[in-house]
């Protein structure tokens, strides 16, 4: 447990650091945004509901499980959201409505695509059934067993489908 909780500390801090800084060049906008983040694949901004375009995350309580130890793979999803959005700006473009009328978006931080770097970081999965648009990414994390894919896991379809949902 110890070593796990040392190795995630160390990817957190990689992945802090490896984020890019605004540039002093950059234009400013004084104008707050609200953003709230639901799972690791929705989010509302400014009070409107959104779902990540192309992903689909595990659900909250969902357990991952790694020598017989459970892991909350659903929080960590949304905790790992929470933190690429912290302080920053975000743009989401329609890409259409899901059954329940939620818009479906793809949302950036500059030119950085949300729904990719939860995938390619292992917080997601890729939605194959609605896009191809992430299925590398998620190529790319599976091979390096990052986020869920250093776990077992039940793809979140799956386990709502289990639990009735």
């Amino acid at each position: 447990m110890l070593i796990l909780g040392g190795v995630a500390i160390a990817a957190l801090f990689a992945i802090m650091f490896s984020k890019n800084e605004t540039s002093s060049t950059e234009p400013t906008n004084t104008q707050r945004q609200m953003v709230e983040v639901i799972d690791g694949d929705t989010i509302d901004v400014d009070g409107m509901r959104i779902r990540l375009h192309g992903i689909d995350a595990p659900e909250r309580g969902q357990p991952c499980t790694k020598n017989g130890a459970q892991f909350n793979c659903g929080s960590a999803a949304k905790d790992h959201l929470t933190y690429l959005l912290i302080g920053e700006r975000v743009n989401c473009t329609a890409a259409s409505k899901d059954r329940w009328g939620r818009q479906v978006s793809i949302c950036k931080i500059g030119k950085l695509d949300i729904g990719r770097q939860m995938v390619r970081q292992g917080w997601a999965i890729a939605y194959a059934e609605y896009s191809s648009d992430y299925v590398e990414d998620e190529q790319f994390a599976r091979t390096n067993e990052f986020g869920m894919w250093s776990k077992d896991f039940a793809p979140p379809k799956d386990w709502r489908k289990q639990k009735g949902n």
